[in-house]
């Protein structure tokens, strides 16, 4: 069962980010609920994880962390809330690796359809940019997010991150990029404090 008190465990007002680890990655790509359900301690969403995080999201994870354990606090971090029903899986919330050699990381999201709408990929999405923004060698954030998904940039305009350009992604065609620096960060955390 994961100890939700970890120090690699990030958490909001209603979430848990929990770091990926080998079992959760191994039983996540078998698409083994059951033990997920047993390690997480929560309830799995009978659709999750889908298809392209299965196949490519978490092997890919799963490769760098068993590389490098101390990579699973850059990778991706299961999403769980506290619902009335119990501890559920809502989704992710991911870095997709540790700083480049100019000080970026790049984060993505994905909440379960059945738990969208309800403020999860803000609030994880500020827990883990906020906890980015906290490490050596971080200078600035970025996402990548198709052009055509206006739920995905409100979240990253909710963020205080602003388009910066577009690019051909190999996965989804033309997207944009939007970024914000630590100082950008500092300054809208300042705002709202």
């Amino acid at each position: 069962m994961v100890n939700l008190r970890h120090p690699g465990v990030i958490a909001s007002p209603r979430l848990w980010l929990v770091p990926l680890t080998l079992p959760l990655a191994d039983a996540a790509i078998a698409g083994d609920r059951k033990e997920l359900a047993k390690l997480l301690d929560a309830e799995i969403p009978e659709d999750w994880p889908g298809e392209g995080l299965r196949e490519n999201g978490l092997p890919k994870d799963r490769a760098g962390i068993a590389e490098d354990p101390r990579e699973s606090i850059w990778r991706t971090r299961l999403v769980l809330a506290r619902l009335k029903e119990g501890m559920a899986l809502v989704g992710t919330c991911s870095l997709k690796g540790p700083p480049s050699k100019f000080g970026a990381v790049t984060i993505g999201y994905e909440i379960v359809p059945e738990r969208r709408n309800s403020g999860y990929a803000s609030e994880a999405s500020r827990a883990l940019v906020g906890w980015a923004m906290e490490q050596p060698g971080v200078a600035h954030v970025e996402a990548y997010v198709d052009k055509g998904n206006e739920a995905s940039k409100a979240v990253l305009r909710d963020l205080g991150m602003v388009r910066s350009g577009m690019m051909q992604s190999p996965e989804t065609g033309i997207c944009e990029v939007h970024a914000m620096t630590r100082d950008q960060w500092l300054h809208a955390v300042k705002r709202e404090g």
